[in-house]
């Protein structure tokens, strides 16, 4: 079981292509179910402001995607969406932070963090919190960091960190004969491994043999 969601919220006119890669990588470190991302999340028939609304409470993390158009993105009137409160960004943020979600705003692009002026009444809280920046050009090293944060917070278990617990034991019969009855057994741990065996053998050796030439 997860021990809490990692919510991203992003515009899709913004920063697609950067949360899409992200929310790859956090899924191979923190496990596909511990990962809200709206569209590949929500089954059909849902209704979006409950579904929204229930997978918050289900989060410990928002991680608020910024990119250079986040806040230039403007509805078919031309008016900026985050001026609408129907706005689907505004109001994951706005919940995030009136239940005290640990929203972390993350830069992408080279975005400049927004100001409190530059954000509607309840958003101003966004432009007080420390960001992080994720970089092309750095990208591994950046995620990176930002993935340092979140284990803090979530639990990690995704797929690639259940094989780094539960490492591949090293066969018995390859280097020990099994337990049991040990004269059968032995033999046919050398039936099975004789050739193995013996190209140690000849290599200890051909070791010794350079060693003493060497001597000489």
């Amino acid at each position: 079981m997860a021990s809490g969601k990692i919510f991203i919220s992003y515009r899709r006119e913004d920063t697609s292509g950067e949360s899409g890669r992200l929310k790859d990588k956090l899924q191979l470190e923190f496990g596909e179910e511990c990962i809200f991302y709206d569209v590949e999340t929500l089954e059909a028939g849902l209704n979006f402001d409950q579904a929204i609304s229930r997978a918050l409470e289900e989060s410990k993390v928002l991680l608020a995607m910024i990119g250079p158009h986040w806040l230039k993105v403007t509805d078919s009137r031309g008016i900026p969406r985050i001026n609408n409160p129907e706005d689907w960004v505004r109001k994951e943020i706005s919940l995030g932070l009136q239940r005290q979600i640990r929203v972390i705003p993350v830069l992408v692009n080279g975005a400049n963090m927004p100001t409190s002026e530059e954000l509607p009444n309840e958003l101003k809280g966004l432009s007080l919190i420390h960001y992080k920046e994720i970089s092309s050009s750095r990208w591994n090293y950046d995620v990176g960091e930002l993935i340092k944060v979140l284990k803090k917070l979530i639990s990690t278990i995704g797929p690639l960190n259940q094989e780094r617990k539960n490492p591949l034991p090293i066969p018995v019969s390859l280097w020990s004969p099994p337990s049991g009855d040990w004269v059968n057994q032995y033999r046919s741990w050398w039936s099975r491994n004789y050739k193995w065996a013996l190209t140690v053998f000849a290599l200890i050796l051909l070791m010794q043999l350079c060693s003493d030439l060497s001597g000489i």
